[in-house]
């Protein structure tokens, strides 16, 4: 019984690994580096994510609408087009995997909700949560303009769309018009598209709602007084009275043919309206029961047509004539250049309307984000990695020591105990294992 091993103490134990502290150290401090190294550029980057909580707003949104008319939809802010739009405004973005994200799904977008005290979730008007896994990025830097571009897109689309407006299309109608009629139209087009896109503004806002200074009430006025009612009817009026024609070579073509087809559409009214007296007058003096009234009620409406032939013949006729004035020309130029000027009177109003537009938007759209700060979220702290990987480096360590050095050990031990000398140990070393009363002998 004297030989029989004794139980090994923790003591013990911790006194075998601390024999080879600089071991333990080193493992130690190498295990927790890599575990750290592990989950900070491995882990983390395949399980961590990138969030963000925001409200957007700009006019439009409430019918799911951009400025023209387009729908908008909040999951096609994560599409792979708006990605890479995205990605393409900003060279910091340039090098982004966006179709990687989108393939392999690890960009979301969801509408933000609350959960109430009775445990209902409540969708938040307008607001959303974008999420993206973080591998895909180099830098925090990188993540954050990222995010911030993405949210902000429906923004920018937005504002883009307004500054690229063609709000000059009745302009470009002006230019190519054939006549004076379209043209003089055209203005009026113009007039009306502008004045209707105030009211636009207006109804979102107020009248009162100033832009540089002016109400929104002030630059609608403007447009109206740049090219009145009154002014398009004096045009028209001017039009009617000089007889001008614009192209007067092709109308000059194509008036023998009008003059022709209604010469014989006034030839036709009058045999009809003819014939219809002769059948009602027969009728009569055979005392058959007619309504007379109805034979009269066609007569006259052929008889006004005939009116109104013989007015449009008047007007080719007359037209004819001034193209044979000697005056036409100037006449032309004259007329030309009145329309002209309410052209550019347009114009200009054209370019304040732009203007005013672009900052009733920039002053309308919004975006606001619950948290300023965007950091990753998820995977496992530095931290508890640091201290994961000291622990797991200190137990292979340990267990490697025990396992090399503990059969020694109690040998050694057991011997000490029981006389016994080792050869080949030092004294020192043997000393250690006697207990303390022997050392004092």
């Amino acid at each position: 019984m004297d030989n029989e091993e004794k139980g090994v103490s923790v003591a013990e134990i911790f006194k075998v690994i601390f024999r080879r502290v600089w071991w333990v150290v080193g493992v130690t401090v190498a295990c927790l580096l890599a575990f750290v190294l592990v989950i900070q550029f491995w882990y983390n980057r395949e399980n961590q994510t990138y969030s963000v909580n925001y409200t957007i707003y700009f006019p439009g949104i409430e019918t799911g609408t951009y400025p023209d008319g387009t729908p908008f939809r909040y999951s096609n802010v994560v599409s792979g087009e708006a990605l890479k739009s995205v990605a393409a405004s900003d060279e910091l973005l340039s090098d982004l995997d966006v179709d990687g994200m989108v393939r392999a799904d690890d960009i979301h977008i969801s509408p933000l909700t609350v959960t109430s005290d009775s445990g209902v979730e409540t969708v938040v008007d307008r607001s959303y949560t974008l999420s993206v896994k973080v591998k895909y990025f180099k830098s925090g830097e990188q993540a954050v303009a990222f995010l911030r571009a993405v949210t902000e897109y429906p923004l920018t689309r937005a504002k883009e769309i307004i500054s690229g407006t063609a709000s000059e299309g009745y302009i470009d109608i002006y230019n190519g018009a054939g006549t004076f009629e379209d043209k003089i139209q055209a203005l009026a087009d113009q007039r009306d598209y502008l004045v209707e896109a105030y009211d636009d503004m207006i109804s979102s806002v107020s009248a009162e709602y100033v832009v540089d200074g002016r109400t929104l009430s002030d630059y609608r006025l403007k447009v109206s007084a740049t090219f009145s009612a009154d002014d398009e009817d004096y045009l028209l009026s001017r039009l009617s009275t000089g007889n001008y024609v614009l192209d007067y070579e092709r109308f000059s073509e194509t008036a023998g043919a009008q003059l022709s087809s209604f010469t014989q559409q006034k030839a036709n009214n009058q045999a009809r309206i003819e014939a219809l007296r002769k059948e009602r007058d027969d009728a009569l003096a055979a005392g058959n029961a007619v309504s007379v009234e109805s034979f009269n009620a066609i007569i006259a409406r052929l008889v006004n047509a005939n009116v109104d032939i013989e007015q449009e013949m008047a007007e080719i006729n007359g037209k004819l004539e001034w193209i044979e004035s000697a005056g036409r020309d100037e006449d032309i130029a004259a007329f030309t250049a009145e329309l002209d000027a309410c052209r550019d009177a347009l114009v200009g109003q054209i370019e304040v309307f732009k203007a005013v537009s672009e900052k009733y938007y920039d002053a309308m759209c919004d975006i606001t984000y619950s948290n300023n700060t965007i950091s990753p979220e998820g995977g496992i702290n530095i931290i508890l990695a640091a201290a994961i990987g000291a622990v797991l480096g200190f137990i292979i360590v340990s267990v490697i020591i025990c396992i090399v050095d503990m059969p020694g050990y109690l040998k050694r031990r057991n011997a000490a105990q029981s006389g016994e000398c080792l050869p080949g140990r030092e004294d020192e070393e043997q000393n250690e294992e006697e207990p303390d009363e022997e050392r004092e002998k």
